[in-house]
């Protein structure tokens, strides 16, 4: 488990319906920045005649809150986070034109990849700093406790510059890489999993992939 602050929007405009549990959001604009608060929420502001998970329908909430820091701009914050964790821990690698960070591994052999060529990728993805969240590789996913027995772990196909997967990034980077190549790739969230996130990654947050082309058939 990796623990975060999380980041996360109040109301995003473009989804006005997606928010925060109404309680939280009332609570949170009660706060300011640096302060903690415990939120006690009856079930009419929290999950209602509806079961969560293992709550079960008309439940009161409790929340410990800490609200670090108030975001006005999620993309320059996210861009800065980018920018320290590069000077800190890879000073010298510049941002690939296509706005990512590519750390060569393993250089592969042949021709580069290109839009349309099939691939198929090896490949565990990390929280910016932080432990992995998911890979196709078993070996990793017990080392790193995420292991699943209804996972097959087997590489997972690609056909790049087609948006057909959830991480965009693999497109970019792959074509920089060549059959049997390996790498190390840290992509901004507009690269991954975007304004949203998903349930292993909070919102506008960067993320960082160890990406090893093991298989390709052309286009």
């Amino acid at each position: 488990t990796f623990y975060a602050p999380l980041f996360m929007p109040l109301i995003h405009p473009n989804y006005p319906n997606r928010r925060l549990i109404r309680g939280v959001e009332e609570g949170l604009k009660n706060m300011q920045e640096g302060e903690s608060a415990r939120f006690i929420i009856p079930f009419s502001l929290g999950y209602g005649s509806s079961s969560f998970s293992s709550l079960p329908a008309y439940s009161t909430l409790i929340f410990d809150i800490k609200l670090e820091k108030v975001v006005k701009d999620p993309v320059e914050y996210e861009t800065t986070v980018i920018e320290n964790y590069i000077s800190s821990k890879h000073p010298t690698i510049l941002a690939k034109p296509e706005d990512f960070y590519f750390i060569e591994i393993k250089e592969g052999e042949g021709e580069l990849i290109q839009d349309g060529d099939v691939i198929e990728v090896d490949y565990t993805a990390y929280q910016l700093g932080g432990p992995a969240f998911y890979t196709t590789i078993q070996s990793v996913a017990l080392n790193y406790d995420l292991y699943s027995p209804y996972a097959s772990y087997m590489p997972e196909s690609i056909t790049v510059g087609t948006g057909t997967t959830s991480i965009s990034g693999f497109s970019v980077a792959a074509k920089y890489m060549k059959p049997g190549g390996k790498a190390r790739i840290i992509l901004p969230s507009k690269h991954a999993f975007g304004e949203w996130g998903n349930s292993s990654v909070a919102p506008y947050s960067p993320i960082e992939i160890e990406l090893e082309i093991v298989n390709t058939a052309g286009k």
